[in-house]
């Protein structure tokens, strides 16, 4: 069996670049660009893979495809399979059925390493916040490499067979693949972010970078006195690079796209060293190289278990108990699952029927997690648990008639209601939080007097500032461009009242917040007799609708939920340093108002999932059930009529 001459200092690169994944993932902010330890993962797998390929090739004049895959299965899918079920297991004993639903769609593309392709195809849903907790998420990662080692070997045998071992053949080839890839990859981040983050076309010049670094190797000038001098400097420098950037990028950050090409080559330089400089030394530390040892494992364990956390509402130090169980959990799955299988005797056979094996346990093993989770899902037919789950679909008529496209379209589309040639008319601007309230305007404005105009768009604020969206992965340009339309029009109509408000959600500076507030509301007091401005509702650090399932269902609960009502206190610090931005942008509008209805919804500063009569206030962490609202109008009312002329 062919195998490469063991880099130990290649261990700790795995260390470092699992650690920044990990840190990224407890969310410590220092560390906010940790993501690129993936990028870090698969250039050190092109090095690895590409050398190992290659060196077969040139020894044996072929490369053994039935021995390749069957080493890649063995070493991988034991302990994946591991995770997957014990995953599943965890989060059945301590998630409620609806969260199960959910938070494991990706499950079976998971067991055959496609997730990256159910994550870049699965349609976007504002509302499904749990969906962004999906306990099998990261292995959209595991996917992109497998399906690179599924067309790797064959790309190597496609070259060598019409250039043999030609180094210059073969550079010239890797440079082509990095280059159309590199391009494909700022293709796709202009059209589908999505498609530039998860596909492995997108990142064939990642594994590419990888095998240039072994075809270096493998080149006299490599090996000269000068050049090793240069490069051991250079892999220091890397280091500090990779180190930057997972300081300095953060979910804001337009990735993978050029900011990639800093922690790629960076790897690259670490992986061209050949000298024992001091980032060798500290690379072949034993606390790294126990980590990198078990870095698969880890990389496996880490998210589940972080993501359960989160789900229970646990934040901070809550999640160290999630970190613990990370270390341990994947000490023993390297200990009793991946070493023995991949090192030892265990599953000794011909190649081409281990392949086989291995591909009939997969698609049994796929099968009967879906089954599983058919049965759990079935516990929702519970009454109380399917009331729960109808809660989150309980939203304003307006997004049945498609009044907001979201990020889909810049069109502008007024939904108009009331009747249409009233004198007087009322305008709803806003985002999605501006929107949960429009039952009430409904209701409250005689609808033969009064035109009732609905101008909202999901996660777009009334902010006069363009703004890296991280749900579509780009700059959410189809927000500024609606807004303005919506302007222009608001300038045609001149409404009476103007009802605008935005999510307290967005990471705004001060300055923005302030500038970008006034511009809007500036424009707008100039156009209406009446501005209000609502506070927004505060954002909750749990999921009511699946505290009070969980409340239902699980045992678990009176141990793990975070509050024993499902509730908690307003993070007023946020806030009210939200509202002094807005206050502050406003001062100087006399006929703009600020509206504060969270005693409504949080009364004495404590939001609850549902009220002490059994109705349910929250459909998510944010927004608020139709029902609550149309159940509230008397209350809004005496609110409203103290600021309405």
């Amino acid at each position: 069996m062919t195998q490469l001459k063991y880099r130990i200092d290649i261990q700790g690169l795995r260390a470092v670049a699992v650690i920044l994944v990990l840190l990224s993932h407890i969310k410590i902010p220092l560390f906010s660009g940790g993501f690129i330890g993936v990028d870090i993962f698969f250039v050190i797998s092109g090095y690895l893979i590409s050398g190992l390929l290659l060196k077969e090739y040139s020894e044996k004049k072929t490369i053994n495809l039935s021995n390749f895959y069957f080493r890649r299965l063995k070493r991988l899918l034991p302990a994946l399979f591991a995770m997957l079920i014990g995953t599943l297991l965890i989060a059945s004993i301590l998630l409620s059925s609806v969260q199960l639903g959910e938070q494991t769609k990706s499950l079976i593309y998971a067991s055959t390493w496609t997730s990256n392709l159910f994550f870049t195809f699965a349609e976007k849903n504002y509302f499904g916040q749990q969906q962004q907790l999906d306990l099998y998420l990261h292995t959209w990662s595991l996917g992109v490499e497998e399906q690179f080692y599924l067309i790797w070997p064959i790309f190597i045998l496609i070259i060598a067979y019409f250039y043999s071992t030609n180094l210059k053949a073969f550079t010239l080839i890797l440079l082509i693949s990095l280059v159309t890839s590199f391009s494909l990859s700022i293709y796709w981040l202009n059209q589908d972010s999505q498609w530039s983050f998860y596909l492995m076309p997108a990142r064939v010049w990642q594994f590419s970078l990888g095998a240039l670094v072994y075809l270096w190797h493998s080149i006299k000038i490599s090996s000269t006195e000068p050049t090793l001098k240069l490069i051991s400097f250079l892999s220091i420098v890397g280091c500090i690079v990779i180190i930057s950037c997972s300081i300095i990028l953060d979910d804001q950050t337009v990735y993978p796209g050029y900011w990639a090409i800093l922690p790629s080559i960076s790897t690259a330089l670490i992986l061209a060293n050949r000298t024992e400089n001091i980032l060798y030394r500290l690379f072949v530390s034993s606390p790294l190289v126990w980590i990198g040892n078990r870095s698969y494992s880890l990389y496996l364990w880490h998210w589940p278990l972080l993501t359960i956390c989160f789900s229970l509402g646990f934040t901070g130090k809550d999640i160290i108990p999630a970190v613990i169980l990370t270390i341990i959990f994947a000490a023993i799955s390297y200990r009793y699952i991946e070493k023995p299988i991949w090192k030892g005797n265990i599953f000794n056979m011909p190649a081409k029927l281990g392949v086989s094996i291995s591909i009939l346990s997969i698609l049994i093993f796929t099968y009967g997690l879906h089954k599983y989770i058919e049965l759990a899902a079935n516990n929702q037919h519970h009454q109380s648990i399917q009331m729960f789950s109808n809660a989150k679909a309980d939203v304003p008529i307006i997004y049945n008639l498609h009044c907001d496209s979201w990020y889909k379209s810049a069109k502008l589309e007024p939904c108009i209601f009331g009747n249409p040639t009233a004198s007087k008319t009322v305008v709803i601007f806003g985002d999605s939080i501006m929107a949960q309230w429009f039952s009430f305007f409904l209701a409250y404005f005689d609808n033969e007097q009064w035109r009732i105009i609905v101008l909202t768009k999901s996660s777009c604020p009334i902010i006069d500032i363009e703004f890296y969206y991280t749900m579509i992965g780009k700059n959410y340009t189809v927000c500024t461009t609606w807004r303005n339309q919506a302007i222009d029009y608001l300038q045609q109509i001149r409404p009476e009242f103007i009802f605008v408000g935005s999510a307290m959600s967005y990471s705004f500076s001060e300055e923005q917040w302030v500038k970008g507030s006034k511009s809007i509301l500036t424009q707008l007091s100039e156009l209406s007799k009446q501005v209000v401005v609502f506070k927004s509702t505060p954002n909750l650090s749990f999921y009511p609708i699946s505290c009070l399932t969980r409340q239902v269902e699980s045992i678990s609960y009176r141990i793990f939920a975070s509050g024993a009502e499902c509730q908690e206190k307003i993070n007023l610090q946020k806030l009210e340093q939200i509202t002094n931005y807005i206050q502050t942008a406003i001062k100087d509008l006399k006929n703009v108002q600020l509206l504060d209805l969270n005693d409504i919804v949080c009364p004495q500063k404590i939001c609850r999932a549902r009220t002490p009569n059994g109705e349910i206030v929250f459909r998510d962490n944010q927004h608020i059930t139709n029902s609550f609202v149309e159940s509230q109008f008397d209350l809004i009312v005496k609110e409203i009529d103290k600021i309405v002329r």
